[in-house]
């Protein structure tokens, strides 16, 4: 487009040969609108050109010949990776859907009887079970708990907030944000990092620990790390989120650590710490059964 492509402050951008996608529109722009117009630099523009924040900033900048073209390819854009949003999600509903049918289609040929809802024992063998047709008491000689995790939810972040979401939530692909916060560099966090990366967002990752994937060897970890940077995911290490405030532009969160980023209002943000077991929500103590102080239950013998 023209002579140059420089990033904001003026850094020639190399990675935009990387970038083929975004090249070969701005080659098409080129050869639209630049046959009967005189060769112009482009300046100040950003891999987000363009959103309507970067058409505004080429605006500003008095690049207009190629702003109508810009709006086009943004509005054919969004439609586009609406309806591969779309697709995604309905492809992961069904996955889901095919699995839990298949467990329930096993549970019927085994003659396995299954209630649904919330379970809490009221004896060492009786459990009540609430659920969306009422209450029911199920006895039994014998049960087997596999109660399962909860996402950890820090008391730092306005969980009252849609936009701050546990791994669960970000599941949901209701949208793609234009700026994401993940706290937490293990595997759920690193996970939806390049999945909320690959469809667009920019995506910034913060682990309090001196590596990703705390406790894996190091000889493993660089690989990843490096293909992270190649994507664009910003990962800060020994740095933690230390409050979160819910305001009308966003996640506003204070850092704490050895690398701040430097934006610190985000879209969504992704809470992905670990999980807690779920020992203490079933009143396993009516059964006999200890929990101990980080929610699990300990083996009745």
């Amino acid at each position: 487009l023209g002579h140059s492509l420089y990033l904001q402050g003026g850094a020639v951008v190399e990675l935009w040969r990387e970038d083929t996608r975004l090249l070969g529109r701005l080659r098409s722009l080129r050869q639209e609108y630049g046959r009967e117009r005189e060769p112009f630099e482009v300046h100040a523009i950003s891999l987000d050109a363009y959103t309507p924040d970067g058409i505004r900033r080429l605006e500003d900048l008095g690049v207009t010949d190629v702003i109508v073209g810009f709006r086009n390819v943004y509005e054919k854009d969004v439609q586009t990776l609406q309806q591969k949003l779309d697709a995604l999600r309905g492809y992961k509903e069904k996955v889901v859907g095919q699995l839990t049918k298949g467990l329930a289609g096993m549970a019927k040929q085994r003659k396995v009887r299954v209630a649904q809802g919330a379970g809490r024992f009221v004896s060492p063998h009786e459990i009540e079970v609430t659920g969306d047709t009422g209450t029911q008491l199920i006895r039994f000689e014998q049960c087997i708990i596999a109660a399962g995790s909860q996402p950890v939810k820090l008391p730092a972040f306005p969980w009252d907030d849609a936009r701050v979401m546990d791994s669960t939530d970000a599941l949901e692909l209701k949208d793609i944000p234009k700026s994401m916060l993940v706290v937490g560099g293990g595997i759920i966090g690193l996970e939806m990092a390049t999945v909320y990366r690959a469809l667009g967002s920019a995506v910034t990752v913060v682990e309090f620990m001196d590596q990703i994937m705390p406790g894996a060897d190091t000889d493993l970890i660089k690989p990843l790390a490096d293909r992270l940077k190649k994507q664009g995911v910003a990962i800060h290490l020994k740095t933690k989120v230390v409050d979160a405030k819910a305001t009308k532009a966003g996640i506003v969160c204070g850092f704490d650590g050895a690398s701040i980023p430097a934006n610190d209002t985000y879209d969504r943000v992704l809470v992905a710490v670990g999980r807690t077991p779920n020992g203490n929500r079933i009143d396993a103590g009516k059964a006999g059964v200890a929990v101990t102080e980080y929610h699990r239950t300990e083996a009745h013998r």
